[in-house]
């Protein structure tokens, strides 16, 4: 579906268009252009993006004289949560590194130009080593006698680019230099370790557990009679509902507070803004207890509530980001991952133990967890008020 990517243009000249136009258009990549370097490190540090991308001043010179001066320069700064993505930026920014030469060679005359500028270059280079000078003025110079007896080829005629020698002797030069660092290790307490990453995950994966334990308990109350006989009592369905549900909350975060503190006592995990990271698991755990009584309501027996809630959280999971990074999931499901509360979820955790995250973005993921969780309980109360009234 495209890596997202923030891209940052310091150089502005036609080479460096030309190498955005490519990186936007050719599929690989989701690109946003960004004016300055701040944002975009700052988009990527909010979780808008995964990586940014600098193109550096020179860029264009380089690209125009990829012979006789420096390699292409690109900056990369990845989000150090989605580190599988570098070594794929990496080989995609490579490939479009290629495509920049090839772009060059398909014109003979600019190809003679480069291989001029080149020669004249080491002419000029008063250090260079006399055999060295003498190897490279031979190879430039036959280099302008054989593009000179090439004909100009029509671009859009295809030719026979993709055969003969040229593949090989292409596949063995890197005319692109690309340097990626991970832009969380620059700033301090974050994060502290990898396992602050990691972490987050596991937090969410025992609340889904949690949830679907008390959904399945809640089924067998109901399936063998021990909710008749709570309902004997003076006692309202929706206060029954939410004894249960603050029964499942207090026990979700017990598990998300035990899970962190074994994260900071054995792993070395320092959260570095408890304030939001307990916000974060209140939010997640008023969530998934509105997601357990709606499962409860639903299911007929405790093996129907353990195939259907297993059956929702786990392609809830792959979308939101839980098994497979969202920007590696195809274009077409990337957009879904919004529906998902275990992204949500993941955002404000991830707040709170490591990133840095802006104050509207967590406030918007902690008001939809609350709202998932408020809708699930209405449903779900009025789902097991109709199934009450019929039995």
């Amino acid at each position: 579906g495209g890596i997202s990517v923030g891209v940052v243009d310091l150089d502005q000249s036609s080479g460096s268009s030309a190498f955005v136009k490519d990186l936007s258009t050719g599929g690989d990549l989701n690109v946003t252009l960004y004016p300055e370097q701040v944002a975009a490190e700052r988009a990527v540090h909010s979780g808008d993006q995964a990586a940014f991308i600098v193109i550096p001043k020179g860029f264009g010179a380089a690209r125009d004289a990829p012979f006789s001066g420096p390699p292409m320069q690109l900056e990369v700064g990845v989000d150090p949560s989605r580190r599988a993505a570098a070594p794929m930026l990496e080989g995609i920014l490579t490939k479009y590194g290629f495509m920049q030469l090839q772009s060059a060679f398909e014109n003979p005359g600019k190809a003679r130009a480069m291989a001029r500028d080149s020669l004249k270059r080491i002419t000029d280079a008063p250090a260079m080593d006399p055999l060295r000078r003498r190897a490279f003025e031979t190879f430039f110079g036959n280099l302008d006698s054989m593009l000179a007896s090439v004909p100009d080829q029509d671009p859009a005629q295809p030719g026979d680019q993709a055969g003969g020698d040229a593949a090989p002797r292409r596949a063995a030069f890197t005319p692109i230099r690309i340097t990626t660092r991970s832009i969380a290790k620059a700033r301090r307490n974050l994060p502290t370790s990898a396992y602050a990453i990691t972490f987050p995950q596991g937090v969410v994966w025992g609340v889904m557990g949690c949830a679907l334990s008390f959904a399945i308990a809640l089924i067998i109350e109901r399936t063998r009679g021990t909710m008749i006989r709570l309902r004997v009592a003076p006692i309202p369905a929706w206060a029954l509902l939410a004894g249960k549900g603050l029964a499942c909350m207090v026990v979700t975060c017990g598990v998300a507070v035990a899970l962190i503190a074994v994260a900071a006592g054995v792993f070395g995990v320092r959260p570095h803004a408890p304030g939001l990271l307990a916000v974060a698991i209140v939010c997640t755990a008023f969530c998934f207890v509105g997601i357990m009584n709606l499962l409860a309501a639903l299911s007929p027996s405790e093996r129907a509530a353990s195939g259907l809630g297993w059956g929702v959280l786990l392609v809830l999971a792959m979308i939101g980001g839980a098994m497979v990074p969202v920007e590696f999931l195809p274009a077409w499901m990337q957009p879904l991952s919004s529906i998902s509360p275990i992204r949500w979820a993941l955002l404000t955790l991830d707040a709170g133990v490591w990133r840095e995250l802006p104050m509207s973005r967590f406030l918007l993921a902690c008001g939809v967890l609350v709202g998932i969780g408020a809708i699930g309980m209405l449903v779900g109360v009025r789902a097991f008020g109709m199934i009450e009234s019929r039995t």
